[in-house]
């Protein structure tokens, strides 16, 4: 198994690698990508996923873990899964030889096909879809591809926007380090169907609404249930 990252700090990459190694995953390949800064950047109103890494670069963690280490270009990363099957703890998009050399399993957060694209969570509030989490075999096509496994994230009367991006981030580890699991447990195979548009940044004079939109939606679910 391939763990693809950035050859950068990434905090989700060292959450992957810590929840892998202490549910006892060994034998994994880290395969570090080049960090590219991207200035000038939209910068979200409201950042919701954890971004404070410890200053750990993955070589190090990798060592340190017991994990085999390759720094690579997207071009060379087929040649490193030759076959096998990899995750995406990190990466931008993929050439498409790299989607067809084995079987590579990424977390998208929003339960597909419902919201495709950037800010998924941040959609699903405001347009009143479920909010989940889907892990899936990428294809040429974004957020799309074999559907692995879809979870809901459960949520609470007294939750706000945040709390749900949290516990929607810890579901997105957790289904990602067992996503070959899941996958070869599967029977029939399904496609996830590439539904609607794939979306970009939400615009900052919708973001300003999401606590709102936030207690709205949660209003809303749980009068539902109730009444159920």
């Amino acid at each position: 198994m391939t763990v693809i990252t950035y050859a950068a700090p990434h905090r989700k990459t060292q959450d992957l690698l810590l929840r892998m190694k202490a549910m006892g995953r060994e034998g994994l390949t880290v395969a570090a990508l080049p960090w590219e800064e991207r200035p000038g950047g939209f910068k979200p109103l409201v950042p919701h996923r954890p971004q404070e890494a410890m200053p750990v670069f993955p070589r190090e963690l990798a060592r340190r873990l017991g994990y085999a280490y390759v720094e690579t270009t997207p071009e060379g990363l087929a040649a490193v899964i030759s076959g096998g099957a990899a995750v995406i703890a990190g990466a931008g998009i993929l050439p498409p030889k790299v989607v067809a050399a084995g079987v590579v399993f990424n977390t998208h957060p929003a339960y597909l096909p419902g919201v495709r694209g950037l800010d998924a969570l941040k959609w699903a509030v405001v347009e009143r879809r479920p909010i989940g989490v889907t892990t899936h075999v990428i294809s040429d096509e974004p957020d799309s591809g074999i559907l692995v496994c879809r979870e809901l994230v459960e949520l609470f009367p007294y939750d706000d926007f945040h709390s749900i991006a949290r516990r929607q981030y810890e579901k997105e580890i957790e289904m990602l380090s067992r996503a070959d699991e899941d996958y070869s447990a599967l029977g029939e195979k399904t496609i996830l169907a590439a539904e609607g548009p794939v979306r970009r940044r939400m615009p900052h004079l919708l973001e300003m609404r999401l606590p709102l939109a936030t207690q709205a939606y949660l209003n809303e679910y749980f009068s539902r249930r109730n009444f159920d």
